[in-house]
Parts: C-alpha cells; sequence; structure tokens
C-alpha cells in the first residue's frame, strides 16, 4: 500500500489540454510562454483531490527544516492571461493560517528530455517543457506568526502522442523528483525575518542530502529532523501497521486540516 501512495503522490491525474500550436513547435526556440495564453493551466498548478490521496504539498521552512503543508483552496485564472489567483491555507505545527495571492507565468521552454531517476531506476519519463513563473502569497491572518511567501515556480509538463499537454510524457506522471515545485522563502510581518520555505508535489526541494533516508523512491524523513513536524510521516514508512503509533500516525495523516 506504502508504494501505490508514493506513487499517487507524485503528480496525480489531470484532464489533459489539446494544443496544435505546442505540438508543432519546434524545441528550443526559446520562450514560448504566448502559446499558454488561451489556456487555463489552474489543474496543472494544483491537482485536484482524488480518493487516494490529499491534495497538500510538503515542504519545509527555516534552517530547521520544518514542515509545512500547503493547501490550495481556489485557483483562478485572472484577465491578465498569465496570472492566476490563488486562495489557500498554510500548515506549521499546529497553527493554521489561510492566504491570498497571485502566480504569474512569465517563462516557457519546450524541450525533448529523457528523465531516469537514480532512486527510480526502474521508471523513465519524457519532459517536453518547462513553465516558470513566480508567486506571492499574503497570510491574512493577523496572528504573530504570519508573514508572505514569495518565490520561483517551476512546472513541468509534456505533450502525448496525440498532442495534448499532460504532466507527462509516460501515463500522465512525469516520472521525476517533482513536476511542480515552489521555491522561495516566507518573511514574517511583524519582524521581517525571512526564512527558506521550498515545497513540491513530491520529493521535497531545498533539503541537504541526509534528509530522505528511503532506499526507494518513499520520502522516509531522517529521524534527526523528526522533532520538526516529520513524526507522522517516519512512523507511517517505520512502524508495523498494528502498531497505535502507526494507526494514530496515519488518521492524523488523513484528516482534512484545510476544512
Amino acid at each position: 500500500m506504502r508504494r501505490i501512495l508514493t506513487i499517487i503522490l507524485l503528480c496525480g491525474i489531470i484532464k489533459p489540454i489539446f494544443s496544435q500550436a505546442l505540438l508543432n513547435e519546434p524545441t528550443n526556440s526559446g520562450n514560448i510562454i504566448t502559446l499558454f495564453k488561451d489556456t487555463d493551466l489552474s489543474n496543472f498548478l494544483h491537482p485536484k483531490q482524488s480518493n487516494q490521496y490529499n491534495p497538500t504539498y510538503d515542504g519545509v521552512i527555516g534552517n530547521n527544516y520544518r514542515r509545512i503543508q500547503i493547501y490550495f483552496t481556489s485557483i483562478e485564472k485572472t484577465k491578465n492571461p498569465y496570472v492566476y489567483f490563488i486562495q489557500g491555507k498554510s500548515k506549521v505545527g499546529d497553527n493554521v493560517f489561510p492566504f491570498i495571492g497571485e502566480i504569474t507565468l512569465t517563462h516557457a521552454v519546450k524541450t525533448n528530455q529523457d528523465i531516469i531517476d537514480k532512486e527510480m531506476a526502474y521508471e523513465t519519463g519524457r519532459v517536453n517543457g518547462y513553465i516558470i513563473g513566480n508567486y506571492t502569497f499574503r497570510e491574512t491572518s493577523k496572528e504573530k506568526s504570519t508573514g508572505i511567501f514569495k518565490g520561483e515556480i517551476e512546472l513541468i509538463w509534456g505533450l502525448d502522442e496525440y498532442g495534448n499537454v499532460v504532466s507527462s510524457y509516460t501515463d500522465n506522471y512525469v516520472v521525476c523528483k517533482h513536476t511542480i515545485t515552489y521555491k522561495g522563502i516566507w518573511e514574517s510581518y511583524n519582524t521581517a525575518n525571512k526564512l527558506t520555505c521550498c515545497w513540491s508535489d513530491y520529493k521535497i526541494p531545498c533539503v541537504p542530502n541526509d534528509f530522505n533516508v528511503s532506499d526507494g523512491p518513499d520520502i522516509i524523513p531522517n529521524e534527526k529532523y523528526s522533532k520538526g513536524g516529520w513524526e507522522n510521516i517516519r512512523n507511517i514508512y517505520t512502524k508495523s501497521e498494528n502498531s497505535p503509533e502507526w494507526k494514530k500516525s496515519f488518521d492524523e495523516e488523513r484528516k482534512e486540516w484545510w476544512k
């Protein structure tokens, strides 16, 4: 069951979007962001919830790599075809705060890149392009521990043989470390203190090499980082499924904390 959950968490299944222009566009032709002008990428920016997984991002905040979870409650394409209005919630420990903001897509390239992840050597895929942009999310609560998220977003996309834009070339999955990544900072409203803050839909960016101790596709945080909010994840992968620790952690992870 754990292997199945991990693969599904990779990116989820989204509805393909047909694009003859992208199909015909030569590779390495420069910035092609205008080809996405009439395309609604809302589902790409955050896949919808399925019966198998919760649609949240996992990430880290600060030098101690404390766990942060991000959930988008809504994504709307604005009148500006490259700007998306975002509403969501962040969770660090027991603190859950709402935020609003924007994602602005600025750059896109088409390429052909075969992916063979050394940690997932039994699977390959193909990336046909990248979309780059920036984001600014402002926590709306006036609590002490609130601030603003800002940084850069990178989205990986692919084309199937029919010209549909999908998450990847292989079965609607990108077989690599992540298909969408947010890298930036969180800045406190009260103190202007800035902390590194990154998240993605699979492998967590901005972490040291010893963060993940798994020898396979699973994400198992090193025990040294457990006190930063990673206890449940470790228990799910390291404890027996019949143990009270595993059951408690599994139930905690299934909670819809954003509601």
